[in-house]
């Protein structure tokens, strides 16, 4: 191949990842040859596709002063871009501002934490400042007669972002072949209509895409196929054109024949969605507790030559994990694997409740005595909900986490891929 021939892409994985990825190398590549090869895509209901169950929201946990710091910052002001009607990475809503079919919204949150500000490590350490302090608006900390039960202390974040999952992997694959996805899912439609798109929690007969998005999605042009692989060497025989490949399989990972990334792990998490009280919620909540960990930074290996000259043989491009010093980080304790959050959901998407996080759990069953306590310590910690036993379960929802040298590769990383 030469130098001036477009470039054939293939993304393994179709969650979050695997979706920005493919916008963002379509935007910069506009004339590449992009498909995505998942077993599983949004509108799928399945414990082994991670993304549609997460809450979820904008909330750092970096404090390296440097690039976590950086990539979290990025994606603060994409998410803000994308809602405020900006394009971003060639992408933007139809709707801007609140209400958007995106699934993102701002609102306030309060953060408990059952350690001191230093135990806590919120502080960048090289600075003894939060980083983000400016970015959501000021951070207020909060008095002790603010703070729940077990607490120590607490941070109003005046601003940050929730986001509608369902609504916005949908929104990511309405940007594109629309019409392929069809094909591949007759019966399943996309959560959007010409301004705000409904989510519908339990059923799968959900309306038709709006024509100005449709024809948006067309001019993407990225092919979708559904298909299990057990190895990259599969999914290169496959599509034998190929020059460049992406994993974005998360926790699949581990069960590539030709990766076997023994350094994956799953946690399990358990979470309920249940309808919005009558007065709708002001405010996000979260209370997390601390646990040491490793950090790690992202990079690709091997390093590819630059677009557009590539090799004449794929290169695979795979995470890699650079352990340093134990640091602490604003997540549960391993040894309490339960851990307290509520977000309500933009386009009435109901409320998250949760949580859990179990290692190394690959159980699909519902804990039925987990979510008694999930329901009681929300309520606890949001009085405004109201009682366990009046709250209306929507869904129960199990999912695996992607864990990584004890650390979580979530949310963070969107439309931080490659800077615009």
């Amino acid at each position: 191949m030469s130098s001036q021939d477009p470039p054939n892409i293939l993304i393994l994985g179709a969650g979050i990842i695997g979706l920005t990825t493919s916008l963002v190398l379509r935007h910069a590549y506009p004339t590449a040859s992009i498909t995505l090869l998942a077993q599983h895509f949004p509108g799928d209901r399945s414990i082994d596709y991670t993304s549609p169950w997460a809450g979820a929201n904008w909330c750092s946990m970096a404090h390296d002063n440097g690039p976590l710091e950086k990539l979290d910052e990025v994606t603060f002001h994409r998410f803000g871009q994308i809602v405020d009607g900006e394009s971003v990475h060639g992408v933007r809503v139809v709707r801007s501002g609140e209400g958007n079919e995106a699934g993102l919204g701002r609102m306030g949150m309060w953060a408990f934490f059952d350690s001191g500000v230093e135990e806590a490590g919120v502080r960048s350490e090289a600075t003894g400042r939060i980083w983000y302090d400016g970015l959501v608006g000021g951070l207020r900390e909060m008095g002790r007669g603010e703070c729940p039960e077990g607490s120590v202390f607490g941070l109003e974040f005046p601003s940050t972002f929730r986001i509608n999952t369902q609504v916005y992997l949908q929104w990511c694959v309405g940007l594109f072949y629309f019409s392929i996805y069809l094909s591949l899912h007759p019966s399943i439609y996309p959560i959007i209509s010409e301004h705000i798109p409904p989510e519908i929690p339990h059923s799968h007969t959900l309306t038709p895409p709006s024509r100005r998005l449709q024809s948006q999605a067309l001019s993407k042009g990225i092919k979708l196929s559904r298909r299990h692989v057990s190895s990259i060497t599969e999914a290169l025989a496959l599509h034998p054109e190929t020059n460049l490949v992406l994993n974005a399989t998360g926790l699949g990972a581990l069960k590539l024949e030709d990766v076997r990334d023994l350094d994956v792990y799953p946690t399990r998490g358990q979470t309920l969605l249940v309808a919005e009280p009558e007065i709708p919620l002001k405010r996000m909540y979260e209370f997390e507790r601390t646990y040491a960990v490793f950090l790690f930074s992202f990079f690709l290996h091997p390093l590819p030559l630059p677009f557009p000259f590539y090799p004449p043989s794929p290169r695979v491009f795979l995470p890699r994990a650079q352990p340093t010093k134990p640091r602490y980080l604003r997540s549960p304790a391993r040894i309490d694997p339960t851990t307290t959050y509520i977000f309500p959901r933009p386009l009435g998407g109901g409320v998250i409740l949760g949580g859990s996080r179990q290692d190394n759990d690959w159980s699909a069953e519902w804990d039925s005595e987990l979510e008694k306590q999930i329901l009681e310590r929300c309520c606890a910690l949001a009085p405004e909900l109201g009682r366990p036993e009046d709250l209306q379960v929507l869904s129960r929802n199990v999912g695996l986490r992607r864990e990584f040298f004890l650390f979580t590769l979530s949310l963070c990383f969107l439309f931080s891929v490659i800077p615009s």
